[in-house]
């Protein structure tokens, strides 16, 4: 009996394109998502229990740790904020806190309502295909679940904040 194949075609080989094609699967540094699991404080970093070799990084140290993961090529970056939890219901549904961000224009989907009392800093928030309200210190307001628009932060901004979830 002969063997099969008595003839093996290389045509999926020929060309680079075709030999990426259909390679196996390969995995490398730039196909990964960096988590960064951010606490208050400074020059904190606090083992995440549940995750062993995995640290809750304050504020300050997120840019050393984002520059690790660019220098190993990891293209991306996911913060993941920790709540304490008296300022959260036991069943995570409602949240509080307070949210402090720099100038700078952001696209924002919310799924959630989330009640705002500005404290300081100034933003122009514009519904898509919307007009544009400016909000302030002492300005209190409510987005609604399915508001989607951009959040231009004119002056640094202070706010304290309550999401329901879900």
């Amino acid at each position: 009996m002969s063997q099969f194949p008595a003839l093996r075609m290389r045509r999926l080989r020929r060309h680079d394109w075709t030999r990426k094609l259909v390679a196996e699967n390969t995995l490398s540094a730039s196909d990964f998502i960096w988590p960064i699991f951010v606490s208050d404080g400074e020059r904190k970093r606090t083992p995440v229990a549940s995750m062993p070799g995995v640290d809750r990084l304050s504020v300050d140290l997120v840019a050393g740790a984002a520059e690790e993961a660019a220098k190993l090529g990891i293209p991306v970056i996911a913060l993941f904020p920790y709540t304490d939890p008296s300022l959260k219901t036991a069943d995570g549904k409602v949240l509080s806190g307070t949210w402090q961000a720099t100038p700078g224009t952001y696209h924002a989907t919310y799924s959630d309502y989330e009640f705002v009392h500005m404290i300081a800093g100034r933003i122009i928030i514009t519904p898509d295909g919307g007009q544009p309200v400016e909000v302030g210190p002492g300005d209190a307001f409510v987005v609604e679940a399915d508001f989607r628009g951009t959040w231009k932060i004119v002056e640094p901004v202070t706010k304290h904040f309550v999401v329901t979830v879900g």
